[in-house]
């Protein structure tokens, strides 16, 4: 998922104030529950979003939704989000307070894109391998099957992308014979 800065900005801040109250993890828990409502509720986005609602009944609305369910920094943060018109931020900001987290416990995801799914032995070996490269402690892997690759591998990790498929090499032979004179 792309993140802008302004996203990576409202996160930065976030995850500080969250290690010194809350802590992350339950802010991170609430944000999702947040997030699940709203594609539950449309009609609590629409509201959120509409630009003729003072921002005053529209914080109103969050403390009556979600005041029960969620901390008072949580809620802040939302109504924040509401003052400065950036609702449509929260799965961005969402996506890198996990991110944050997630380097803050020495973890990095790994997504993983294989034409065939990876057997424990393959996935054990690419785990060391990523641990090795990134540094970090721990790496999940996130496995998904897409045959169109027609063999190897792409993964996402770190900030980084390793496309090692069989279907990029291809693309990438052909675009060199189109520059061969004949």
């Amino acid at each position: 998922m792309f993140i802008s800065r302004i996203a990576r900005r409202y996160g930065r801040a976030l995850f500080a104030a969250a290690q010194e109250r809350e802590g992350v993890e339950g802010v991170l828990t609430e944000l999702r529950q947040v997030e699940v409502r709203r594609e539950e509720r449309p009609e609590l986005e629409e509201i959120l979003r509409h630009p003729h609602i003072p921002v005053v009944r529209k914080q109103a609305l969050l403390e009556e939704v979600f005041g029960e369910e969620v901390s008072a920094l949580t809620l802040n943060f939302l109504q924040l989000l509401v003052r400065h018109r950036r609702t449509e931020l929260l799965p961005q900001v969402i996506a890198d307070l996990q991110q944050r987290y997630d380097a803050w416990r020495g973890l990095v995801r790994a997504q993983v894109t294989t034409a065939v799914p990876l057997t424990r032995e393959e996935q054990e070996v690419l785990r060391q391998r990523l641990r090795e490269l990134t540094g970090a402690r721990k790496v999940v892997l996130e496995p998904e099957v897409d045959p169109a690759i027609i063999g190897g591998a792409i993964i996402r990790a770190a900030g980084r992308v390793i496309d090692g498929s069989v279907a990029s090499y291809l693309e990438g032979m052909r675009e060199r014979l189109k520059e061969v004179r004949v």
